[in-house]
């Protein structure tokens, strides 16, 4: 997900505004990456650094509700991990968002 960490955090520091309904995954190339798809409610607006961790905070939530939708329903009832990251208080989204901070910094910084 390390493509899609570099996506959200330049999603957020351009001010590009998107809705839950927006997020969807796609691989190319062997990776990761965000896809979008019915952009009618996107707006383009700077969005204050105060926002910043509500925003990290919703578009790794949509991200991980699109990889998890992604799967079959086999998979998701019988893979335990897949089926915990439905809670967002898993390791694995406290690290996603903590990768998504860092990654937002450093495009601030340079």
């Amino acid at each position: 997900m390390s493509q899609v960490v570099n996506e959200i955090a330049r999603l957020i520091d351009n001010g590009i505004r998107l809705g839950g309904d927006n997020f969807n995954l796609a691989e190319s190339q062997g990776a990761v990456h965000l896809y979008f798809n019915d952009l009618g409610n996107m707006t383009v607006n700077k969005i204050i650094e105060d926002d910043f961790p509500r925003y990290i905070e919703y578009y790794t939530m949509w991200a991980i509700g699109a990889l998890v939708n992604g799967v079959d329903h086999d998979t998701y009832e019988h893979n335990p991990y897949i089926h915990s990251l439905d809670n967002q208080e898993n390791s694995f989204t406290t690290k996603f968002e903590e990768a998504v901070k860092q990654r937002l910094t450093q495009l601030r910084s340079s």
